[in-house]
């Protein structure tokens, strides 16, 4: 929940500072033996100062002021203000009376001083500053029009500051900046000079008004709903399931709010289908939200946005009182032939609110921390003869446990999975073929044809690996499933990069393969003259 402390303390102090007036004091105060003495009040000096937090500049905002009652007379014990007599300011007492009988007052109550009542009952700020009735008197009065337009005394801004010098009394404070700005502040100036720390009389904090940062997460792969919500390691195909959770901030002081969420989606994943929208665990209403997806032409990304509210974008009517409530977005993507490994898939949510009190249309923004990062992975077969030169046109089909995989060019050598594609995988001019959008899989290759048309076709498995977090993809080689040796392992240079040698005749082949086969000729040639010899003596015989 936002909570704005400093607003809050100075609604609590200044009721502390009022309930004297009406013969109530603060129970800290009430068995404080030491002897009051009576403040000089100085008649048009005092000071009430707002402070924004160190780092933030006031520059550019406007604060005006209106006096609703006027501190004629204050005591204080040991150099703190205990007791004070007020007086509702004329004018405004129509309003001021109007304004209490939101919060629940009766006309008995606010006889003879309606300030009165509001020092002696509306304290309850300090444990709701954005539910109690002392901001639904302030909400009430900031909505009058008359008050507003009587807000004619402007605080002097410096830096961060902005301060008040007049004449001593209890003030709302409306922010008129046109971007950010605070709730209406219900403040006291100091009392002969002083300044209570304990409960901010004289002095208040500003915060502008802000949202939750929401949080995105990963809430499944193809259903499977074990997944890590950071990150998580996918193959072209798979539909992701995600969620962006949201608190729903206070509203208090708002006639009408703007909530949107947006979240944006790389090209790598297809355009998001909204599967659910729930507050406080409860599906809203087709009519209660409104849901846009749009593309960039040009780098393909895409952005969901879900605005709560109607056709005027108004949230008020759904989320008044439900602040800090969680509300929760389902949406689902599936990734697409853009993926590609060592790059990855990120996508984040942003939401917009309501900023300013008196503009709900202007909307701060706020983004979640950490994007959701998943990673896909590839291989890549370099074809060459025997000196190293690339062969194009070599042909492969890889495989999953004996399944052909699919694949679509994308370009020359260049290719993706898709279960409508081809199995057939040909290297480019370069000699290469590259496979994107595998991950974690054991994959046999196989060479079906070669630039040459001889019949030494070598083959291989390998496996592809995919760390989760970092996304770095690596190759991890099984034994060649024949003793040509025509296949060299990745290297730490090219981790994903398999060499498969070509030759015109067994000559050609490397030491190792040709052993190979001679280890195999050797035992054939000896039983071929082995079985001519028993031919030889049967004749004899």
């Amino acid at each position: 929940m936002i909570r704005h402390h400093g607003i809050t303390r100075a609604l609590t102090g200044l009721a502390a500072a009022l309930l004297a007036t009406a013969g109530i004091m603060p129970a800290a105060n009430a068995a404080d033996t030491s002897t009051a003495t009576s403040v000089r009040v100085d008649s048009t000096n005092e000071t009430l100062t707002i402070t924004a937090p160190t780092g933030q500049s006031l520059d550019g905002h406007t604060f005006t002021a209106v006096e609703l009652a006027k501190i004629i007379d204050a005591s204080a014990v040991d150099g703190k203000i205990t007791e004070t007599a007020v007086s509702t300011n004329s004018s405004l007492t129509t309003n001021i009376t109007t304004a209490a009988k939101t919060a629940g007052a009766t006309d008995a109550d606010l006889t003879p001083d309606p300030m009165t009542w509001v020092a002696k009952t509306l304290t309850d700020s300090d444990t709701s500053p954005y539910a109690g009735k002392l901001r639904d008197f302030v909400t009430a009065l900031a909505n009058d029009t008359t008050v507003t337009k009587a807000a004619t005394l402007s605080l002097t801004v410096s830096g961060n500051t902005a301060t008040l010098t007049g004449e001593p009394g209890v003030y709302l404070v409306f922010d008129k900046a046109t971007g950010a700005a605070s709730l209406p502040i219900l403040a006291a100036t100091t009392i002969g000079h002083m300044t209570d720390k304990d409960n901010r009389l004289g002095t208040v904090d500003w915060k502008a008004l802000t949202a939750p940062a929401p949080t995105k997460i990963l809430t499944g792969i193809n259903g499977n709903t074990n997944v890590n919500p950071a990150t998580g390691v996918v193959n072209v195909g798979d539909k992701l399931t995600y969620e962006i959770v949201q608190h729903v901030p206070a509203t208090t002081g708002y006639a009408h709010y703007r909530l949107s969420m947006t979240d944006s989606l790389p090209a790598a994943l297809d355009a998001p289908a909204l599967t659910a929208v729930k507050l406080d665990n409860r599906s809203l209403k087709a009519d209660q939200y409104q849901t846009t997806v749009t593309t960039d032409q040009k780098t393909g990304t895409h952005t969901l946005t879900v605005t709560l509210g109607g056709m005027d974008g108004d949230a008020l009517p759904i989320i008044d009182g439900m602040a800090d409530r969680f509300l929760v977005i389902t949406y689902s993507a599936t990734v697409n032939n853009k993926a590609r490994r060592d790059t990855s898939i990120d996508n984040t949510a942003t939401t917009y609110y309501s900023d300013n009190p008196a503009d709900w249309t202007h909307t701060g923004t706020v983004t979640a921390p950490t994007p959701v990062s998943v990673h896909t992975g590839g291989l890549t077969v370099k074809k060459t003869d025997r000196t190293g030169k690339p062969l194009s046109g070599a042909e492969f089909t890889l495989s999953v446990s004996g399944t052909p995989m699919k694949f679509t060019k994308q370009s020359d050598g260049v290719y993706t999975p898709d279960t409508n594609g081809t199995t057939t995988l040909t290297t480019g001019t370069d000699g290469l073929i590259k496979i994107d959008g595998i991950a974690d899989k054991q994959i046999d290759v196989t060479e079906t044809k070669s630039p040459y048309g001889g019949s030494i076709l070598p083959s291989f498995g390998a496996t592809v690996h995919v760390e989760d977090t970092t996304g770095k993809t690596s190759l991890i080689q099984t034994a060649e499933t024949d003793n040509y040796g025509l296949v060299t392992a990745p290297t730490d240079a090219a981790p994903t990069t398999v060499t498969v040698m070509n030759v015109q005749s067994l000559l050609q082949l490397p030491r190792t393969g040709l052993a190979g086969i001679l280890l195999t000729a050797v035992p054939l040639t000896l039983l071929l003259a082995a079985g001519m010899l028993l031919t030889v003596k049967a004749r004899r015989k």
